[in-house]
């Protein structure tokens, strides 16, 4: 872990990553109900057609793309300037996306919603969206908890400059 905390790219290098996960996510399919005998938007009929996906945008209110924009000017002050503020908010982002995910739209991938009652052989199963937005959670986690790690640390240069300026 030592050697994890010396990297000066690695908080920002995930958080990131993370950033750009979560942003992606609010484009992507979250869950996706399926029928077996044909297309779901065709069974279902015109007025529930738009229920047989789900995208993070329409699940979330595009919050992950604000959320994934934010992260990535933290993940720059977290990493670069070493902000301890920059790093909590990237913990506080993190936790928060991950518990959107894993209590607002895990339990949600095995229930057909307002399709199933009249589409008896319906069944939902997670997207692309869904593993995109808790890998993004976790990174924006990761980079924080680095971040974090790193904050109280200086090189040797400025740490020297600091302590010179108030003689």
């Amino acid at each position: 872990m030592t050697a994890l905390r010396k990297s000066p790219t690695l908080a920002p290098a995930a958080a990131g990553l993370g950033a750009l996960l979560l942003a992606l996510s609010d484009f992507l399919i979250v869950i996706r109900v399926d029928v077996a005998a044909a297309s779901c938007s065709d069974l279902a009929g015109p007025q529930l057609a738009d229920r047989c996906l789900a995208s993070g945008g329409e699940r979330h209110g595009h919050a992950f793309l604000i959320l994934g924009l934010l992260t990535l000017a933290l993940a720059y002050g977290a990493g670069v300037a070493r902000s301890r503020p920059a790093a909590l908010a990237l913990l506080l982002i993190g936790a928060t996306t991950l518990v959107i995910s894993v209590a607002g739209d895990l339990p949600d991938i095995h229930a057909t919603g307002q399709i199933g009652p009249r589409l008896a052989e319906a069944e939902t199963e997670p997207g692309a969206g869904l593993w995109v937005e808790l890998a993004g959670s976790l990174l924006t986690l990761l980079g924080g908890a680095l971040a974090l790690a790193q904050a109280g640390t200086r090189s040797g240069a400025s740490a020297r400059r600091a302590g010179g300026r108030g003689r």
